[in-house]
């Protein structure tokens, strides 16, 4: 059985003085878990002036990126901007075009392919920067480790601008160029390190029009739509200014004018956008470009200004979303079963897998559904013809996977570039890797004793629930919900709020989309609250419908749907339940 436990950050103290204060029981308990103990700083999170975003210029090295550039553009030199083929790094790209057409510069621009470029800059980047003639290059959303081709830029004339949000080698080493802007590099002073790429370029570029003279409202509104789609879809923590950032940018989806965004928005059925739609609907038919075909096609999406091409454009992401879902589910099935019988949770404490028909662009997908699945790190590969694993890695219960696979047993296994460094890098929660299929036995063994070592205190072989608070049928009402939706954008480390309710009737059971989930209806058997009924969807549980019947009883930690809620007739997401049986109810109290 999971195991659910309520978050307890801070004391009974602060849920006081918050409802002292005037905060609804409920939502002083949602603050108090994100670490908000006093009314002070309670307005303050609600606060989401533009005002209050960091100056950019407190970037490392933004100044003399800005000036660089900004020589580029009033010499007419060449520009080359290079991407990535995630929804972060297409955004990041498409803003930094925008910018750069807005200010009339002379630019080219590249999104890698997956499998012919592979992530992040080489020196075979830089042959195509020099066989485009350009004498600047722009990196977003990778570069934080290229040094092999920052060296080779540097032999050939060629300044390079890093711009990149992923981790720094452990040895705080950067790579030799004209400038490197990420805030988690050391000696950074930038007060927020959570930015997603397109969050950077969009603080340079707001930097580079102020350095040019040009109105930076413009700027926001043309870009900030970019910055929302990137930031949420790449998982980025939702404090700080991200939550600024993506607020304004979901406000402007709303009402978007590109036809492209428009376009997406028509093909996925979406009648309003917030991060938890970005996250699951828009983000994924991005990305699935990128996955499985060549993720130019999404950008010409995010810069067309014609209507029939951004249309033809969106439909063809559709199919591609549809064909991932069907590879993804047959790889993930065939590594269940793989787990099933080969893997113990409470003696492994990690997965790590490969297999040449699993594609390199759903790995990652892979790597994430079966850490929540088994609450432990999962790292993901796909064999390639030369016995090269390209894989992805996916945490869970707050392990450092990225710090773990430095460690020195571990390190020691991956592919080594030509200076020597591993082709291994990411995030503290997601990170990329290649290794040879032989050592990948050993990488096993070794990841987990550095975890079993390092993190002693975790429970390995059950997944672990939070929620947030208990709450009554009778809450669900619209005074609570726009309390709620204060709090948002939600997404990580500001998730959208799990509540416990207790003692649910099954009134009605069904299943939806061809028997994959179960729709029920539910009523509160709380005397005084019978006549309060509200339905709920319970995501690939289809299979569950012949075990339960009208009548039955739940517990159930469930999610308020925020996006379409209808006070008459709430609906709400199950993320776990529990049935109480009649006999068991009987057995308690015979005790």
């Amino acid at each position: 059985m999971n195991k659910w436990k309520e978050i307890c950050i801070g004391d009974e103290e602060w849920v006081d003085t918050l409802e002292d204060s005037g905060f609804n029981p409920i939502i002083a308990k949602i603050l108090a878990n994100r670490g908000i103990d006093t009314p002070d700083k309670a307005d303050k999170f609600f606060d989401l002036s533009l005002k209050k975003l960091h100056d950019p210029f407190l970037l490392p090295n933004i100044n003399k990126a800005i000036k660089r550039i900004s020589i580029a553009i009033d010499n007419n030199e060449k520009i080359f901007v290079w991407g990535d083929y995630d929804v972060d790094g297409i955004t990041s790209t498409a803003l930094v075009i925008t910018v750069l057409k807005e200010l009339g510069a002379n630019f080219v621009h590249h999104v890698p392919h997956r499998i012919n470029d592979g992530y992040d800059i080489k020196p075979e980047s830089i042959d195509k920067v020099l066989e485009s003639e350009a004498t600047l290059l722009i990196t977003v959303d990778c570069g934080i480790v290229a040094f092999e081709a920052a060296e080779y830029a540097a032999k050939n004339n060629i300044d390079l601008i890093i711009t990149d949000h992923h981790t720094p080698s452990s040895d705080d080493k950067i790579p030799n160029c004209l400038a490197v802007i990420n805030p988690k590099i050391k000696g950074s002073e930038y007060p927020f390190h959570g930015l997603a790429g397109v969050g950077i370029a969009f603080k340079i570029m707001c930097g580079l029009a102020h350095e040019m003279k040009y109105p930076i409202k413009k700027i926001i509104k043309k870009t900030i739509e970019y910055v929302a789609l990137g930031t949420v879809a790449d998982v980025a923590p939702m404090i700080d200014e991200n939550r600024i950032l993506v607020y304004h940018g979901c406000k402007q989806l709303n009402k978007s004018e590109k036809p492209g965004i428009n376009a997406l928005l028509k093909a996925s059925r979406t009648k309003y956008v917030d991060s938890t739609n970005i996250g699951f609907t828009l983000g994924p038919r991005i990305n699935a470009v990128g996955r499985l075909d060549d993720p130019t096609m999404a950008l010409d999406l995010m810069l067309t200004d014609n209507e029939l091409v951004a249309d033809a454009i969106a439909q063809q992401l559709e199919k591609l979303n549809l064909k991932r879902q069907t590879v993804q589910a047959t790889a993930l099935q065939e590594a269940i079963e793989i787990i099933n019988d080969q893997f113990d949770p409470k003696k492994d404490k990690c997965i790590v897998m490969a297999h040449k028909n699993w594609p390199a662009g759903v790995v990652g997908l892979i790597s994430g559904r079966l850490s929540e699945k088994y609450a432990v790190p999962s790292l993901i590969g796909n064999i390639k013809n030369n016995g090269y694993v390209k894989g992805s890695c996916r945490s869970a219960q707050g392990i450092d996977i990225l710090k773990c696979l430095k460690s020195d047993k571990c390190i020691e296994l991956f592919k080594k570039k030509l200076d020597g460094t591993p082709i291994l890098g990411g995030h503290a929660f997601a990170a990329g890797f290649e290794v040879h299929k032989d050592n990948i036995d050993s990488l096993r063994k070794n990841l987990s004793k550095y975890i079993s070592s390092n993190y002693k205190d975790l429970i390995f072989g059950e997944q672990v629930y939070l929620y947030d608070t208990n709450i009554l049928v009778s809450d669900i009402n619209s005074r609570v919900i726009n309390d709620i939706l204060k709090i948002s954008p939600f997404g990580a480390d500001n998730r959208v709020p799990i509540f416990l309710v207790k003692n649910i009737v099954i009134s009605e059971i069904s299943t939806v989309s061809a028997g994959k989930h179960l729709k029920i209806k539910f009523e509160s058997s709380i005397s005084g609250y019978n006549n309060k009924i509200f339905t709920a969807l319970w995501w690939s549980k289809g299979g569950m419908i012949n075990e339960l019947s009208p009548g039955d009883k739940m517990n159930a930690l469930v999610e308020i749907d925020l996006s379409n809620f209808d006070e008459r007739f709430p609906t709400v997401f199950i993320t776990d339940a529990r049935i109480i049986r009649q006999s068991e109810i009987d057995d308690k109290t015979k005790k």
